[in-house]
């Protein structure tokens, strides 16, 4: 992801942002979700929420996950689905990407659709 907002244009990212949802609220504080974020670009942002909203927002995107216990007092994993959504101002899916997408890939449907469509 870093890679692909790296080959958009100042004005290009002006339209678009990149949102990194969590699905564990357990271990994600705020400050580590935030640290986390910033691995993938400067103006990523994340979003967390309570078990509920997590479970909603990915019931709506079709997105699965779990968490797989260890023995008791051992870490836990969380198991989450790879996907890179490409969502509209809209809310809704316009394109679903494989998390081993090229970047060039990435950059040329984002670009199509922003020339194809109002981003305001």
């Amino acid at each position: 992801m870093a890679s692909a907002f790296d080959l958009l244009s100042d004005a290009e990212l002006e339209k678009v942002q990149g949102i990194l949802v969590t699905v564990d609220h357990g271990r994600d504080t705020p400050e580590h979700l935030a640290e986390y974020v910033g691995f993938f670009h400067p103006s990523f942002i994340g979003l967390s929420g309570t078990e509920a909203q997590i479970s909603e927002a990915a019931r709506a995107y079709q997105a699965e996950y779990h968490r797989v216990d260890s023995e008791p007092g051992e870490k836990y994993a969380v198991f989450h689905t790879a996907y890179l959504f490409i969502i509209g101002p809209d809310g809704k899916v316009v394109d679903i990407m494989g998390h081993k997408t090229s970047p060039e890939y990435i950059v040329q449907v984002v670009r199509q659709w922003l020339t194809g469509k109002d981003m305001k």
